[in-house]
């Protein structure tokens, strides 16, 4: 699967000309998309991202099919006319649902087709195993999945966020779901600041969404110094969409082994306890991600950027 570009200023007619270009007879419901209109979906949702930013979602009144109703007349197999819903309104889908999804700015032209261990030469096995793994789970899910997710493991800066983030956004574009993004920090500081008197937001309200996602990414798990607090509404969480078989798609920074038992380094075990460490084996797919730092490697941060490169010159 290839990803359209389009390059230079694009107009709402024009992107809406490319939604247009779906296979004729696309279905809306969740995982209704066969794979080759999934695909193309994809590639066009690729292509608007950027105008996405600027303008919102495309003028419905541009689609060519349509007209902007979001149905057109065409033909069924039998060659008898019928009503069937236009590609542009199965793009337009697509989009509402990956802007409810709250990924951050950081990844949110994170794909599976964009990660950088594919064009790094000399990248660690695990990263293109990790990247194999990953889109063939987009290809099984949901029937061959059973429920079951995937958990990205090791040092920081290897990717691994990258690839939970495409993940989530191939099941969104290509297959329909309801995904949600959550960072672990940010989710249990949201949730102590909800015990405030001042506070307009529940618990209940805050893990409600993270609970009942269809796919959930939780990023950077472990990564809140352990209280039995934090253990108990990690286990809500986890037992929640266990329960429910509910897709869970987590990355961690945390060896995914046992308690360590006063070591210099935790493991997961540690960071959220034996018994959710445990019940994850059954939840997720553990895959290792080892390799170089991609941010040191990549020459990440003020290397990038003109004025770091400037030196003071005395006297000047």
């Amino acid at each position: 699967m290839k990803a359209l570009t389009f390059s230079g200023r694009t107009t709402n007619c024009q992107r809406m000309t490319y939604i247009s270009t779906f296979p004729h007879g696309s279905r809306t419901d969740a995982h209704a998309l066969r794979p080759d209109q999934g695909q193309q979906a994809s590639a066009i949702l690729a292509g608007m991202d950027g105008a996405r930013e600027k303008d919102g979602i495309a003028n419905p009144t541009a689609c060519s099919l349509c007209g902007g109703t979001g149905m057109r007349i065409t033909r069924d197999a039998q060659g008898d006319r019928v009503a069937a819903v236009c590609s542009c309104r199965v793009a337009r889908q697509a989009l509402r649902r990956l802007g409810r999804a709250n990924i951050p700015r950081r990844h949110e032209h994170a794909t599976l087709e964009n990660y950088e261990s594919v064009e790094t030469t000399g990248s660690h096995e695990t990263m293109l195993q990790a990247h194999f793994k990953a889109h063939q789970f987009v290809l099984d899910y949901p029937h061959n999945t059973d429920g079951r997710g995937l958990m990205f493991v090791g040092m920081a800066g290897r990717g691994k966020t990258h690839l939970a983030v495409g993940v989530l956004r191939a099941l969104i574009e290509e297959k329909g779901c309801q995904g949600l993004f959550c960072d672990y920090g940010d989710l249990l500081k949201q949730i102590q600041n909800s015990y405030n008197a001042r506070s307009d937001t529940t618990e209940f309200e805050l893990l409600r969404p993270v609970i009942e996602a269809e796919v959930l990414v939780l990023d950077d798990l472990g990564s809140t110094k352990p209280t039995a607090w934090v253990w108990d509404t990690v286990a809500h969480v986890l037992n929640a969409r266990y329960n429910h078989k509910r897709t869970t798609i987590i990355t961690t920074n945390f060896a995914n082994r046992a308690p360590a038992g006063g070591s210099k380094e935790d493991t997961l075990g540690d960071r959220i306890g034996e018994r959710m460490r445990s019940r994850l084996a059954e939840m997720c797919v553990s895959i290792e991600v080892l390799g170089a730092d991609f941010r040191q490697t990549a020459g990440s941060g003020e290397a990038n950027f003109q004025w770091s490169k400037a030196e003071f010159l005395p006297g000047g």
